[in-house]
């Protein structure tokens, strides 16, 4: 009866596993079925002349799914379908995505393509502006008017000049600080180059911009909120509500909006320093109704915009140069014959650039290699955009348009073979063959900044203070990698590893950053001899 009972009980598993997994079979069925179902009823198809429909591997929510899961390098990923443009249905919605350079620039050309609907979302969500205020932001000229305000002073004229000025002398300032309680000769130990470049140029932005008085400088704790809430700006951004999983980025949110809150209320933006660009668009904004402490909380978007970008790339200019054998002494060459030394004077120029050919080159190809850059576009009427060989592309109003820097930035059809690899200079023939066909190719496929009437603003002022620092640090410091950047295990090893690794990049950010902070990427650096005492000035 024992021997019977034992098949009798392994037909009747082996009769429930049947019966289970036909079970989950039909359920499986039934579910792709109704996807497919929705999939063709609700799946958009294309019009004529819209660009191709390039369909999801997951029915209605796949791209929805790769952009969580890949972030800015989705669409280098879609690269691979060697599509000009096309057509991403998502749910019952969709977007259209370009690759091509030409129908990029075309983009960029036509004036009724602009970024002041997502500028205006972004901007209130990011800074959690009551429903008062994001009502003003959707419903009035304002974002525009905003927009219009930084283009006017920070593309060019007195307030770019000061600013500059202002950012750059204050980089000057704090690392002459950092050398007072040494003594002469002591090397100043850095734990992190990434987190000490970040914090020295977001006090300078922010003296550039709020002048003495700003928040940050009155509190240096705020510093650390400011970048544990940018760290979580995609959340924010896109509204999200998950406090329960970024409460405490919120909650720095919450410090840096009221300090800023406080500043506003204490008319604090009309002292002396504060940049013009500040002070006429808190009148602007007061000019719609908008409270003191809404307008603190606006500047955690100018904050964002301002500071996000500029220390990452500098750590990548700084380490790619310092680990390509020979290079800084090349660099350090050019940048001695551009700067003026009268004793203990010493003076650089906006034409200084102008013979650094190779250190400018340098900085052009850091940003191709880390641009993350995602052009967001919306036409409120239906447009045409044409491509190099002439095919016709239909993008109709009201559904956003993107393209990015990172799928343009590493094409290897327009690039070379080694797209992948830092080459210090790619760039030089962009000055010496202007008008090659493969210097105009890749001057289209370059865009770290975007393009067109809404190209960033703010260019300049990054460029000036990327240049001014790695400038002074080259000239004026001897720098040296730490035991973690050293390559090789010698400790007077002199040579720098590669640059640190860095994030995958979410869709808020423009410029990659290194992983966990770039700890671990450490230096030591000093005032050169000669250099101790000198003191730096700038003509911009």
């Amino acid at each position: 009866m024992a021997d019977q009972s034992v098949p009798v009980g392994a037909d009747a598993l082996t009769t429930l596993d049947h019966g289970q997994l036909r079970t989950s079979a039909l359920i499986g069925v039934v579910v792709i079925a109704i996807l497919m179902l929705l999939n063709s009823i609700i799946t958009i198809k294309p019009e004529q002349n819209e660009p191709p429909l390039l369909k999801p591997t997951i029915p209605l929510v796949g791209h929805i799914i790769n952009m969580v899961r890949h972030g800015t390098m989705l669409l280098s990923r879609y690269r691979k379908h060697n599509l000009p443009a096309a057509t991403l249905p998502m749910l019952n919605g969709k977007m259209y995505v370009i690759w091509d350079a030409s129908l990029v620039q075309a983009l960029f050309r036509r004036k009724s393509f602009t970024l002041e609907h997502f500028a205006a979302k972004f901007s209130g969500n990011v800074a959690g502006l009551n429903s008062s205020t994001r009502n003003i932001f959707l419903t009035t000229p304002l974002v525009k008017e905003m927009l219009e305000l930084f283009s006017k002073h920070l593309l060019k004229g007195e307030t770019l000049q000061r600013a500059q000025i202002a950012a750059v002398c204050s980089i000057e300032d704090s690392l002459r600080g950092e050398f007072t309680s040494l003594k002469n000769g002591e090397w100043l130990e850095i734990s992190s180059i990434y987190t000490w470049l970040r914090d020295i140029t977001t006090l300078a932005a922010s003296r550039a911009f709020w002048g003495p008085q700003n928040p940050l400088d009155g509190d240096h704790t705020l510093l650390e909120d400011f970048w544990h809430f940018e760290n979580k700006l995609l959340i924010m951004a896109l509204d999200l509500y998950l406090r329960f999983a970024a409460r405490k980025a919120y909650d720095a949110r919450a410090r840096v909006q009221a300090a800023f809150g406080r500043f506003h209320a204490a008319g604090l933006v009309d002292s002396d320093g504060v940049s013009e660009l500040i002070r006429e668009r808190a009148r602007l904004i007061r000019s719609y109704g908008v409270a003191s402490e809404e307008i603190g909380k606006m500047e955690t978007s100018i904050l964002a915009v301002a500071l996000s970008n500029t220390a990452p790339t500098l750590v990548w200019l700084l380490s790619s140069i310092l680990s390509t054998p020979g290079l800084a002494e090349r660099v350090r060459g050019e940048l001695e014959n551009a700067a003026r030394r009268d004793g203990d004077e010493a003076m650089l120029s906006v034409s200084s650039w102008e013979q650094c050919p190779l250190l400018v080159s340098c900085y052009h190809e850091t940003l191709r290699l880390m641009s993350r850059t995602t052009v967001t576009r919306r036409s409120d009427e239906d447009a045409t955009l044409v491509g190099a060989d002439g095919r016709e592309y239909m993008i109709r109003a009201g559904v956003d348009v993107q393209a990015s820097a990172t799928a343009l930035h590493t094409d290897p059809r327009i690039w070379g073979s080694d797209v992948d690899t830092f080459d210090p200079g790619r760039f030089l023939p962009f000055t010496k063959d202007p008008l090659s066909q493969s210097v105009r190719q890749k001057k289209a496929a370059f865009i770290p900044f975007g393009g067109g009437r809404n190209m960033c603003p703010g260019r300049s002022l990054a460029f000036a203070q990327v240049m001014t620092f790695v400038a002074v640090l080259l000239l004026g410091y001897d720098v040296e990698p730490g035991k973690g950047s050293r390559e090789g295990t010698h400790s007077d090893a002199k040579l720098w590893k590669k640059p640190p690794q860095k994030t995958r990049g979410s869709m808020a950010e423009a410029i990659a950053k290194p992983v966990n902070k770039g700890e671990g990427y450490d230096a030591r650096l000093r005032p050169k001899a000669g250099w101790e005492r000198v003191r730096w000035h700038f003509d911009i």
